[in-house]
């Protein structure tokens, strides 16, 4: 454990998240909001390879049970293959789940194999992929080195052999090249290397492909952040019957476009006023979360609002009571639509908005629109008049209206977490899956108290610290933050790019 950084509101520790919690106090902080790996051996990166993904996140849940207090919230980033596992993790250490966010976007890419290349690689459909899996775990036995040895070796340091070619093989073959590295290293015979060449296949076309500063690769991208490498693919015709019988087909999978964010809740003591009123916490502050309208939609809801709006009805015999007796409208709430458990990126809002149209708000127009209230109101208030919105609202927009857009001035996708301008990582960022500031801050603020404390234990780069400094700075906030990163390696220096970032802003 090592304090790497301190602000007089925060500080950054590396080390292993579980110790560092130890030494926290119970009931101490009012929130967590932190990206967990996803178990999915992401990019070859140790940190997303955790052996047992319930038994990482359950320790790690004890942990936060602990040191959250009664009512407080836990807010973790999943994938949908894994965050199963992490929920039953939660649930079983006692948190409750209270809601799930989607965060929609519209820059993920898909990793789908083509069907039909890999028969032509296997000269039109040799089904003898366990025969080969079997003869390189042979060889590597001989050689006597270890499937992560290998990884290392062959494949600096990646999961490219223990994945594919020998633990976890789904009957794809090794590429050309791979097979000729892999024969240098376990000096094996010729048996299978006319199978391993690829089938011709008539080239039709090609294009370009280009590489980030992360390591992805994009289509026609010709931003700054795509000019590390260059590559061209050929667009091939299939060669061999089954080939031409599985064009079109990939493995499985579709273009990720989703990350769910899961909220916990440690339960509350007694009730919610009793809870807020001892802890300080427990509640949501939706007003601080609410999505932006424009003045033209305020005015259009005000001049249209509903008279008696309610529906909580006295024994007299108007069933009407005070402020709603009066002839009185209900104006458009100033600070915005009620948050909804989607958020989109602005593409994606794009999207929406041209599948949807730019539409009118539209409601009924029968009976339950007559007198405001129709066949629930009595006595003098009952009789046959539309009320003043029947028909809707008459706010004018595309179906994106109803959802936060986490919008950045210079929005930049990346291959494969599109979350993050290179401008927002700030230079020399190489974390590969930093999430957005706007995103973190609505998080913060939705389940935090403004003068609360709030913990990430999977910091990475350092934006949950980073954001905390800035609502300090900029919305009178007054947090207290503490960051958890393991990795400050050479080649995953995290700490030292969180230490950075947070710098600027302090």
């Amino acid at each position: 454990m090592e304090l790497i950084y301190k602000t007089d509101n925060g500080k950054l520790i590396q080390g292993d998240n579980v110790e560092i919690m130890e030494n926290i106090k119970n009931d101490e902080l009012d929130s967590c909001i932190s990206d967990f790996p996803y178990d999915l051996k992401f990019m070859g990166k140790k940190w997303d390879n955790t052996g047992d993904f319930y038994e990482w996140c359950k320790k790690r849940a004890i942990q936060l049970y602990r040191i959250i207090k009664p009512g407080g919230y836990v807010c973790i980033f999943g994938h949908p293959k894994t965050n199963h596992r992490m929920k039953c993790a939660f649930e079983d250490v006692g948190f409750q789940i209270v809601e799930e966010i989607d965060y929609i976007y519209g820059t993920g890419f898909p990793k789908n194999q083509d069907i039909g290349k890999l028969f032509d690689k296997r000269k039109g459909g040799s089904l003898i992929a366990d025969e080969i899996m079997k003869y390189l775990k042979k060889y590597r036995e001989f050689k006597g080195v270890s499937i992560s040895q290998l990884d290392k070796d062959v494949f600096n340091g990646t999961t490219k052999y223990s994945r594919w070619y020998e633990e976890r093989n789904d009957g794809r073959l090794p590429s050309e090249e791979d097979w000729f590295k892999l024969k240098e290293y376990l000096n094996f015979d010729n048996t299978y290397d006319e199978l391993i060449k690829q089938a011709e296949r008539e080239k039709i076309s090609e294009y370009k492909q280009h590489r980030s500063d992360d390591g992805s690769w994009a289509t026609d991208k010709k931003g700054s952040m795509y000019k590390s490498g260059t590559k061209t693919i050929e667009v091939t015709l299939p060669s061999s019957e089954l080939s031409k019988k599985w064009n079109g087909w990939k493995t499985s999978g579709l273009k990720p476009a989703h990350e769910p964010i899961t909220i916990f809740q440690k339960p509350l003591e007694k009730n919610y006023c009793y809870n807020i009123e001892k802890h300080n916490c427990g509640a949501m502050n939706i007003d601080a979360c609410r999505i932006p309208t424009s003045q033209e939609d305020k005015d259009i809801i005000n001049a249209k609002a509903s008279k008696n709006p309610t529906t909580n009805y006295s024994d007299s015999e108007t069933k009407i009571y005070g402020a709603y007796a009066e002839d009185k409208s209900m104006p458009a709430n100033e600070i915005g639509r009620f948050p909804a458990n989607i958020i989109l990126d602005s593409f994606i809002g794009e999207i929406l908005d041209s599948q949807s149209g730019i539409s009118k708000s539209t409601g009924g127009k029968g009976d339950k629109s007559k007198g405001a209230l129709g066949d629930s109101v009595y006595g003098k208030y009952k009789n046959e008049e539309l009320s003043a919105n029947a028909g809707g609202l008459g706010d004018t927009g595309g179906a994106s209206r109803y959802f936060l857009k986490i919008n950045d001035e210079d929005f930049v996708p990346f291959l494969y977490c599109p979350k993050a301008t290179k401008k927002e990582k700030g230079e020399g960022n190489t974390h590969v899956t930093v999430k957005p500031k706007q995103l973190i801050k609505w998080l913060i603020k939705l389940v935090t108290p403004k003068d609360g404390k709030t913990i990430d234990i999977t910091a990475g780069s350092g934006t949950h610290g980073l954001s905390c400094e800035e609502l300090n700075r900029d919305e009178e906030y007054n947090l207290k933050w503490i960051n958890i990163e393991l990795l400050n390696t050479e080649k995953e220096p995290y700490c030292d790019i969180a230490k950075s970032r947070i710098e600027k802003v302090v």
